[in-house]
């Protein structure tokens, strides 16, 4: 075995570089949630000042800010992009930008660029794609007919009491 490149020039060294570069804050959803934190932090020390105005009780006014504080929706957004980008990242997709992350649910094709990864593992990403694809389609398509099962269900349940109603006022 010959070492060509030293640990922090080698293919995998530039990946986890990749991968560490992502920035959530990329994604139009995480600068959407920083924006409403704003307001949201206002507003919480709005109510705090208000509450500590009509109780008098500073406790009761510092539970109102640490309830009513945006911490958990503002480290939510960025902490679901990155868990994405992991998740991409096992089945062997790089995610560059945390923006990217928000694009590729609204796709519907796919590029693929294969010039430095083996035709296997072409093969095999395609196959999981089409896998999940197949998977959620077939969700769809249940759905679909559980409900259509359930409306054509009450459509026949008031042809028949109309029909009952019709009976007895025959008779």
């Amino acid at each position: 075995m010959v070492s060509e490149r030293v640990g922090e020039e080698s293919s995998i060294r530039r990946m986890a570089r990749l991968i560490e570069s992502v920035d959530p804050g990329g994604s139009r959803i995480v600068r959407e949630a920083d924006r409403w934190a704003t307001w949201m932090v206002v507003a919480s020390l709005s109510v705090a000042a208000l509450t500590l105005i009509a109780t008098g009780d500073v406790v009761r006014a510092v539970s109102v800010t640490v309830v009513f504080c945006p911490c958990a929706f503002v480290m939510a957004t960025p902490t679901a992009i990155m868990a994405a980008v992991g998740n991409l990242s096992r089945h062997g997709v790089l995610v560059k930008d945390g923006g990217a992350v928000e694009r590729l649910a609204k796709t519907d094709v796919m590029v693929l660029s294969v010039s430095d990864i083996s035709p296997k593992r072409a093969d095999d990403f395609i196959n999981m794609v089409i896998a999940v694809y197949n998977n959620n389609w077939l969700k769809d398509k249940n759905q679909i007919m559980a409900s259509t099962s359930v409306f054509i269900d009450e459509r026949l349940k008031l042809i028949e009491q109309e029909l009952g109603n019709v009976d007895s006022d025959i008779s």
